[in-house]
């Protein structure tokens, strides 16, 4: 079984299996216009700019000729490290570095992830102003030389979908969800808070996850003592089994394995001090655990 080499990055393949979806052909330029979201293409457009000023984008298509290019903290920034492991056995997946900075009205949020065999994935997210619509997401994974092995970018935007296939939320994350994400999804940051988070599975569709904080729990990792929020994320039954009767749904609901997540409460971070669960389907079980949070200098980044 292959393993993980990203943190709380999940790679959704649950509905190919339980969710059925109907292929359609790509939508024409007049039902595409029908499907723009309120927020128009400058809403985003500006972003582009700043991200590639980042050195976060480069040319249409990625070059596969490309070296490692590995975005550093901006001095002053709050940087959380955190380990990998398997929870069964205590093996190390990957050494995970994560942080967040401004990027104009918006916000911009990066990871560098270190496989235990050596690959390196570098990926970011930009959120807009209100810090709920993730508008960019970009990534890269290098080998163990530095050579480009796979790059990925998406944009929030309704032409990705087919006619006939699901409209999708504008509220909507890529297949691969940041460590913020669960947290700001909620509708308050305090035990009893509820929330949900909208997923895409390509051009056919969504998937939701249900949140809820449940309590508030002191935790000891690595990196210290941190008072915590926790709150759990599960897979919504009716989001992915829509063609199942609606008694087998209600049936398949308690057994959809749940995620628990340890947010500090301490504001404005809010780091990712714990996470047990699992990236994706069939996945193994892994254990996240913060070991050091430090504010990002050229001293502090030499030491990484």
């Amino acid at each position: 079984m292959s393993r993980p080499h990203r943190y709380l990055v999940f790679t959704l393949a649950l509905a190919s299996l339980i969710g059925a979806g109907r292929y359609a052909l790509a939508a024409s330029d007049a039902q595409i216009a029908r499907l723009r979201s309120t927020s128009s293409d400058d809403d985003i457009s500006q972003y582009l700019g700043l991200v590639a000023a980042r050195g976060l984008a480069g040319g249409a298509m990625p070059d596969p000729r490309a070296s490692q290019q590995i975005p550093s903290p901006i001095p002053g920034t709050s940087v959380s490290e955190s380990l990998v492991k398997l929870t069964d056995t205590g093996e190390r997946v990957s050494k995970v570095t994560t942080w967040s900075e401004s990027l104009g009205s918006g916000v911009l949020e990066l990871q560098e992830s270190i496989a235990a065999a050596g690959q390196t994935t570098v990926e970011y997210w930009l959120f807009a102003s209100d810090r709920r619509r993730c508008v960019l997401n970009g990534g890269a994974v290098y080998g163990k030389e530095g050579r480009l092995l796979r790059s990925d970018f998406w944009r929030n935007d309704p032409q990705l979908r087919f006619v006939n296939s699901t409209v999708f939320p504008d509220r909507v994350f890529p297949t691969r969800i940041p460590p913020s994400a669960v947290l700001i999804a909620l509708n308050a940051q305090k035990p009893g808070a509820t929330g949900t988070l909208n997923v895409s599975l390509g051009r056919y569709g969504y998937m939701t996850f249900d949140l809820w904080a449940q309590d508030i729990e002191q935790i000891t990792v690595p990196a210290g003592s941190f008072r915590t929020l926790k709150v759990i994320m599960r897979v919504n039954a009716d989001s992915v089994m829509k063609y199942w009767p609606r008694f087998l749904r209600r049936l398949a609901q308690p057994f959809f394995p749940q995620n628990v997540l340890y947010y500090d409460t301490a504001a404005p971070t809010h780091h990712l001090v714990k996470f047990v669960g699992s990236f994706g389907y069939l996945a193994p079980q892994v254990t996240v655990e913060m070991t050091r949070i430090y504010i990002a200098s050229e001293a502090a980044r030499n030491r990484r």
